[in-house]
């Protein structure tokens, strides 16, 4: 799935940022969605299902491990997706 295939879908309304992963090559998108939820998670298995939920909507099954939550990448293009802005980063220095 391309950005812009993942932008077009309307689950992705409810995302609040998408930034590229470290493997993203304009060849092969690789990125990955932050969604608010309505309270903190901290129950490891309720975290796993609603990871799985995304998923199956983005058919996404290779990135369904909770620690990708907490890797980001200092290259990216950043989309926010709360108010359009597209943030670029080179070796963590916005360009």
């Amino acid at each position: 799935m391309t950005i812009d295939d993942c932008l077009a879908l309307p689950e992705t309304q409810q995302a609040i940022l998408l930034y590229e992963s470290p493997s993203y090559t304009p060849d092969w998108h690789r990125f990955r969605l932050v969604f608010s939820l309505p309270r903190y998670i901290t129950d490891p298995k309720l975290f796993v299902q609603i990871v799985k939920k995304y998923v199956e909507i983005y058919k996404a099954d290779d990135c369904n491990s909770e620690v990708n939550a907490f890797y980001g990448n200092s290259n990216a293009t950043i989309y926010n997706l709360t108010n359009g802005d597209v943030i670029k980063y080179s070796n963590g220095v916005r360009r």
